[in-house]
């Protein structure tokens, strides 16, 4: 749904008080960053749902300093700019002795203790759907240490120091390339902070990086979402040698769209896949396996505990419909530590 200031900000709760978004001041200066993705799935959230929950503020003699909120501000002043019209919006108060007493409870507000037990999280969701605009991140799961996921992909990143990386994905992604004759090119079309990209250019010429996201310490060559890079820039007749799906939720319908665009293709290539959606087959999520994977029937069903069982025979028997045409050779496949995670590459020929 394309989101435009026609659709109205209606208010769905109550606070002790309503103020103008101009009396809100932010707090946390950079304790936290907001993206565009994220943004966006925010606007979506509040003209699909309302404005469901007041902003805790402190008074200071009143100066009304937020605690908790901010991404809703940052937001609701992006729509202002852009034609919407913002109501008074609900804040309740939050008592604090001064700045620093302040900044204790604003930690202690956003700060995540309860984590989701999966029958739980299972039995109270199985009436509704689980859409993008709900985040639910690794840590918010009830799980062992090894369960855990960085909350952006591949850590800080520089030209200088190697960084963080499965040892496992890393190894496979460079034993791949031994299959290729040549490496001119490769491309990556979800290249996060560049865990990758600091590799692949120690292997090809030249590596063309893709992320929708926008950091401050990293840029990229296009920033843009990965389906609209495949719609712009790939054909038959690109040259690349190896393409990257890193991506930590689910790429198959950017893959299936790729797929069409090479159809003529005949050279060789590696395809390096990372397919993050065992979370969603975990916590019983909703899913159209026809829309998604290519296989049974055009519904959306919930995922059951079988489906996440045979989460790599799933993929496979995508790998072997969207590949139509081509023969190929699974190079590696397996799944992370914590289970919900695919890395897979193959090398594909005529």
């Amino acid at each position: 749904m394309k989101y435009t200031p026609e659709n109205k900000i209606v208010i769905k709760c109550k606070g002790h008080a309503t103020l103008p978004i101009d009396q809100l001041l932010e707090f946390q200066g950079s304790l936290k960053r907001l993206t565009q993705k994220n943004r966006e799935k925010l606007i979506g959230s509040i003209c699909e749902r309302g404005f469901i929950a007041p902003i805790f503020v402190w008074d200071d003699s009143g100066d009304y300093r937020l605690l908790d909120g901010h991404q809703r501000l940052k937001t609701l002043l992006w729509m202002r700019e852009n034609g919407w019209d913002i109501p008074m919006i609900p804040v309740d108060i939050i008592e604090a002795e001064n700045e620093q007493d302040a900044k204790k409870k604003l930690l202690a507000i956003t700060s995540q203790y309860g984590e989701f037990d999966l029958d739980g999280f299972i039995e109270f969701t199985s009436d509704i759907e689980i859409d993008d605009t709900i985040r639910l991140t690794s840590e918010e799961w009830c799980t062992s240490d090894t369960d855990k996921t960085s909350g952006e992909r591949g850590g800080h990143y520089n030209d200088e120091e190697a960084p963080e990386i499965d040892p496992r994905k890393g190894m496979h992604r460079i034993e791949s390339c031994v299959f290729l004759q040549k490496r001119e090119v490769a491309i990556e079309l979800f290249a996060g902070r560049g865990a990758l990209t600091f590799w692949y250019r120690r292997l090809f010429n030249n590596v063309i990086t893709n992320d929708m996201q926008d950091f401050d310490d990293i840029k990229h060559d296009h920033t843009m979402k990965a389906e609209r890079f495949i719609l712009e820039n790939i054909t038959s007749e690109t040259k690349f040698d190896l393409i990257d799906f890193d991506d930590e939720g689910c790429p198959a319908k950017e893959i299936q769209l790729f797929f069409e665009k090479i159809k003529n293709r005949k050279d060789p290539f590696v395809l390096a896949i990372t397919d993050g959606n065992g979370l969603n087959l975990k916590s019983r999520g909703k899913i159209n396996f026809k829309k998604t994977y290519m296989i049974r029937a055009d519904e959306t069903v919930q995922a059951s505990g079988e489906d996440y069982e045979c989460f790599e025979e799933i993929f496979r028997e995508f790998i072997g419909a969207v590949t139509n045409g081509w023969n190929y050779d699974e190079l590696s496949l397996f799944r992370k530590d914590n289970g919900n995670v695919i890395y897979a590459t193959y090398y594909l020929y005529r």
